[in-house]
């Protein structure tokens, strides 16, 4: 669960010496200012809050983007391309429900 809630539950599960896995996604609308690729966006400080209150031990965790077709990582410009036709894509979708409406 996000907000108070899930906080409260993460705190009382690493008090009782459980284990909690927290995707940080970097689309958040509050949070604090970090660097990210060149940019500051917001981002959420609760693992290092928890971790620093709590002793508990942070294990970072990151994903790759993948290219099956290649067996090789996407990079940069790979990803911009995937997303301008991403965006073109949901363009076409919306002229064509507009077109239908």
């Amino acid at each position: 669960p996000k907000g108070a809630g899930g906080l409260r539950r993460m705190y009382g599960l690493l008090r009782e010496g459980g284990a909690i896995c927290v995707l940080v996604d970097q689309r958040t609308s509050e949070g604090i200012l970090v660097p990210f690729f060149g940019r500051e966006v917001l981002t959420t400080p609760a693992p290092a809050a928890l971790a620093l209150k709590l002793g508990a031990l942070v294990v970072p965790e990151y994903g790759r983007t993948y290219c099956e077709a290649n067996g090789t990582d996407l990079d940069e410009a790979d990803l911009r391309k995937m997303e301008i036709m991403r965006v073109a894509q949901a363009r076409r979708l919306q002229r064509g429900q507009r077109s239908k409406a």
